[in-house]
């Protein structure tokens, strides 16, 4: 009975799992920095440098104010080479900078900044031209919801395995 019921309390722990974006609030800030991205596309490109910042719920509301800063290295060590503020609803942001020619050494930071209310961050995708080819991250905050048919699976495995242990007296 005990191993049926703990069985029963794991299938609704894991039943609730959500995705969990990250919630910034008005005077709070999120760095991220990244060295190194992949390449996923070989060819010749202009040098450019770009980011996208998705958001969850789909949604940057009437109030809210974020800041994008991308800088070459970290917040605290350089000036930022773009900078805007963003208040218009929308589901996503982004910039896309080709004068300075920036993170060609495929490192860098950006620096997302609430002014004034407060949004969920899903992702953050960072993309970088080369004359060599196109580098590309995305940065997930949100984690992957479980399935519901893998939590059915795993509440019958346990449930079989606490029957399977009982022996008869």
């Amino acid at each position: 009975m005990l191993r049926a019921m703990s069985a029963a309390a794991l299938f609704l722990l894991l039943s609730q799992l959500q995705s969990q974006a990250l919630t910034l609030t008005a005077g709070q800030s999120f760095e991220y920095a990244f060295n190194g991205l992949p390449l996923v596309e070989p060819g010749s490109f202009h040098g450019q440098a770009g980011v996208q910042v998705r958001f969850a719920n789909n949604l940057l509301d009437l109030g809210d104010v974020v800041r994008l800063e991308m800088l070459e290295t970290s917040a605290g060590s350089s000036i930022p080479f773009f900078s805007n503020d963003f208040d218009t609803p929308t589901n996503h942001f982004g910039a896309s900078v080709v004068v300075p020619v920036s993170w060609q050494d495929l490192q860098g930071a950006i620096l997302i900044s609430v002014l004034s209310g407060s949004v969920s961050l899903d992702a953050i995708d960072i993309q970088v031209f080369r004359q060599d080819g196109r580098y590309f991250q995305t940065a997930q905050f949100s984690e992957v919801p479980i399935p519901p048919t893998l939590l059915l699976m795993m509440a019958g495995l346990l449930s079989f395995a606490s029957l399977r242990g009982r022996q008869p007296a």
